[in-house]
């Protein structure tokens, strides 16, 4: 067996066997096989595919050559969820201690944002002291403590996975839903959960346009999970505009704090409740999703969620007293307040383009190893739906970049489209 004849089975679009696959999996990590082979294997991939039996052998090569959370000692369900990606979506900093004060245990292995995409270990980076490089052996004993854990994923973890989104990135084969699905799942399958639930975001500031779109990978998701005896949903959610009125580091965080300590009923608690009774239900501790909201309600209204927010932070040397005493974070330089020019109803707030935005400001990363200014981002006044008056606020600008105020002001009010007729307000859930 070598590594020309298996490219050259692909490259024909001949399916590949288990060992073939594990061949490849196993030289890469070894070295035997060369960065430009693997990138004309993942192009081969790219362009033929994969079918379900050969994207499973994918994922079973890679978690087969992984450090996996054990179970040996705890009964204790254990579940997680993962987003295709968007922008402000915080989700899971919220979701995490709620499923985590149901009793539940949550070793969620997240990464950093890239691009319009936020990340969830740098929101959590931007709470002063946080930690997500931790010691495998304490993450677990943290997990078995607490229930829950946020985790960078490390050398150890999924290494071939490591090594070939590297490659995706470079070459131009995100897209390919056999390479997507053994990522996203080779992550899932080493914490050794029972369920999963996936949030496909889906519209203009997200990977998918359309929920048709995303056929096919939740297609592939579902047939790959069940091999692996691992119960999954899949939930389509809006991303035609940014999830809450945050996007930045800092500043999502204290739209999660505000959420869980004030108790707000707003588009993140929809989506979190949601999320959360979907994997009450998957793994029998609620009848009903209507159910499962009831505890998710009860545990945000009692405090439990907030508390174990805390413990989490806590646990991973994060500042406590700083979000309890609600300190003001380093003010930006530039703070701007866009304003409206004229009366009417919000009728598009492009994602895609604030999440861009957002990014220049210095909330985000062009390449993986650029650095991030924890408080700028943007806040939004408005959603989709919401009238709003002429000089009232549409969003505030935070940098600490020299960039031109006029120019800041103008492409801002560009991406809020704003008309006289009524238009009802978009649909969180979609599926």
């Amino acid at each position: 067996m070598n590594i020309h004849t298996i490219i050259e089975k692909k490259r024909d679009a001949i399916e590949l066997s288990r060992k073939e696959i594990s061949f490849f999996i196993e030289g890469i990590l070894n070295k035997d096989i060369s960065e430009i082979q693997t990138a004309g294997m993942l192009m081969a991939i790219y362009i033929n595919g994969m079918s379900l039996d050969e994207t499973y052998n994918l994922t079973h090569a890679m978690v087969e050559n992984s450090q996996r959370f054990d179970r040996d000692h705890h009964d204790n369900l254990r579940v997680d969820k993962h987003s295709t990606g968007g922008v402000g979506d915080k989700v899971s900093l919220m979701l995490v201690p709620l499923l985590a004060s149901c009793g539940l245990q949550v070793p969620m292995i997240s990464g950093r944002g890239l691009g319009h995409t936020g990340g969830t270990l740098d929101k959590l980076e931007s709470i002063p002291g946080f930690c997500t490089n931790i010691d495998f052996e304490k993450a677990v004993s943290q997990l078995n403590d607490l229930g829950a854990i946020f985790l960078g994923q490390s050398q150890s973890m999924v290494p071939a996975d490591r090594i070939l989104y590297s490659l995706r990135d470079h070459i131009s084969t995100i897209r390919s839903v056999p390479l997507i699905t053994s990522s996203i799942l080779s992550k899932k399958i080493i914490e050794n959960i029972d369920a999963l639930v996936i949030d496909i975001k889906i519209g203009q500031g997200a990977f998918y346009k359309s929920v048709a779109e995303a056929g096919q990978l939740v297609m592939y998701l579902n047939g790959v999970a069940q091999k692996f005896n691992i119960k999954l949903k899949c939930i389509f959610t809006q991303m035609e505009q940014p999830l809450g009125y945050t996007i930045g580091n800092w500043l999502e965080v204290t739209e999660v704090v505000n959420t869980l300590k004030n108790k707000m009923n707003n588009e993140l608690a929809l989506i979190s409740r949601r999320l959360g009774a979907e994997l009450l239900c998957l793994v029998g501790e609620s009848d009903t999703i209507n159910d499962g909201i009831s505890v998710m309600d009860a545990k945000i209204l009692s405090g439990d969620a907030f508390n174990k927010f805390l413990e989490i932070v806590e646990a991973q040397g994060g500042d406590v007293d700083y979000i309890l005493e609600n300190k003001e974070y380093k003010k930006s330089r530039k703070q701007l307040l866009i304003k409206s020019d004229v009366n009417g109803y919000i009728h598009h707030i492009d994602a895609l383009k604030l999440g861009l935005l957002s990014m220049e400001l210095g909330a985000g990363r062009k390449g993986i190893n650029d650095g991030i200014d924890f408080g700028a981002g943007l806040v939004l006044h408005v959603k989709t739906g919401d009238y709003i008056s002429r000089g009232q606020v549409i969003m505030e600008v935070l940098t600490d970049k020299e960039l031109d105020e006029n120019d800041l002001e103008r492409e801002a009010r560009s991406y809020i489209r704003i008309e006289d007729q009524y238009i009802e307000r978009l649909p969180i859930i979609l599926e």
